[in-house]
């Protein structure tokens, strides 16, 4: 069995604060990963960890980036246990979206229509949750809704992901190894 790791946040960047008081959730970021490490976290997020937009299809670091001096921003680790196949198909879904990245864009729209509850996926316009979603569908696992749909903090729902770490960003940059070895049992 593979891991594939779901991490979510809440940033206190403006638009964070915005999509926080707007859904009441608490957390506005979803991110996937397929090492133990978190080294390369892929997300729809700022190409510029000063600035909302440009934005896109990102590989984010759990240790540096927009991350690097963010130790006490909420977060939860997810795991999900999947066989070889299917982890080998999830990650070559992702590579595949890296490699065709410049033609793809971050949905402003499609996440002003998720907030009304609207279903509408637009072609190579993806945000965050959206796409782990998408990813997560690849693993045959069950939604509780239309990936276009999806807000960062329903990824909490879904029966399949288990929660391993939920607390400051801060703690599973130094506690990562002991969380994924019990993980992985």
């Amino acid at each position: 069995m593979k891991n594939i790791y779901i991490i979510l946040t809440r940033s206190n960047t403006f638009i964070s604060q915005i999509i926080g008081l707007i859904t009441k959730e608490p957390f506005t970021h979803a991110s996937v990963a397929f090492d133990d490490n978190l080294d390369k976290m892929y997300s729809f997020a700022r190409f510029y960890p000063n600035m909302p937009l440009p934005a896109g299809l990102q590989v984010e670091n759990i240790r540096g980036g927009f991350y690097k001096n963010r130790s006490r921003m909420p977060c939860a680790l997810l795991s999900l246990a999947v066989d070889e196949k299917t982890y080998y198909e999830a990650k070559s879904y992702v590579y595949t979206m890296m490699c065709r990245r410049a033609e793809l864009r971050y949905s402003i729209l499609g996440l002003i229509l998720c907030n009304f509850h609207i279903r509408y996926e637009f072609r190579n316009h993806f945000f965050c949750s959206q796409f782990v979603s998408k990813v997560l569908e690849r693993c045959h696992v069950k939604l509780p809704k239309h990936s276009s749909l999806m807000h960062p903090s329903d990824l909490l729902n879904i029966s399949e992901l288990s929660t391993v770490y939920m607390g400051e960003l801060g703690d599973v940059r130094l506690l990562a190894p002991v969380y994924y070895e019990k993980a992985a049992v």
